[in-house]
């Protein structure tokens, strides 16, 4: 029972994470520039212990990432606006180095 019971609680666990992942997607949709983050596959783990102990079966789920596609650009003639047209990433290095 009480490997159940764990077993149980991971899975909703990672079940409130993918509504978490969803809801965060949504309330942000109409945020400019917003990359919308990928809920992760969601399955099962079995390991056999080598010790002679019980096995046990647990959810598991990949690492998270976001989403890589190309957003709408929009031009705004203001020249402190910019923009990546493709594959490309903004780095910023603070003023400590």
């Amino acid at each position: 029972m009480d490997k159940m019971v764990h077993t149980a609680l991971n899975s909703l666990k990672m079940i409130l994470q993918n509504q978490q992942i969803t809801s965060q997607n949504i309330s942000n949709a109409s945020v400019v520039g917003y990359r919308r983050d990928s809920n992760s596959e969601f399955g099962t783990a079995y390991l056999n212990s080598e010790e002679g102990l019980n096995t046990r079966v647990f959810a598991t789920r990949e690492i998270g990432a976001f989403s890589t596609q190309q957003g709408d650009l929009e031009s705004t003639e203001n020249p402190l606006d910019v923009a990546i047209k493709g594959e490309g990433y903004f780095i910023i290095q603070p003023k400590e180095g």
